[in-house]
């Protein structure tokens, strides 16, 4: 079973996805935030990565970073979202979605990069 981790500090937002992911046949663990969401994935390494953009604690910006540093976790792809912010050109994501997005193309992007 694919695993994907949701990363948002909007709550509601965050269920909502939780319910849609969840609904499709995946298993989702959530963060609010980069750094829980980086421990997260320590405790069980995530096959996708669906993270907002602006956030408290640790940006998606950061927490991209940090899982890039790690072995482990280099090649995860990672769904970049946010309302406001555009990424850098530089940085590797795997997809960006501008909130907001309509849950049929998060899901199409779920099965494209989780090869489902």
């Amino acid at each position: 079973m694919v695993t994907v981790l949701l990363v948002d500090d909007d709550m509601n937002l965050l269920q909502a996805l939780e319910t849609l992911v969840c609904g499709e046949g995946y298993e989702v663990m959530t963060a609010s935030n980069g750094d829980e969401a980086r421990q997260a994935a320590r405790r069980r390494r995530p096959d996708i990565v669906v993270s907002d953009f602006m956030m408290p604690v640790m940006d998606g910006l950061a927490l991209i970073g940090a899982l890039k540093a790690e072995p482990a976790f280099a090649t995860i792809p990672v769904l970049l979202n946010s309302a406001v912010a555009t990424p850098p050109p530089h940085l590797r994501v795997s997809a960006f979605l501008r909130k907001p997005f309509a849950a049929s193309r998060l899901l199409e992007l779920l099965r494209l990069h989780s090869s489902r």
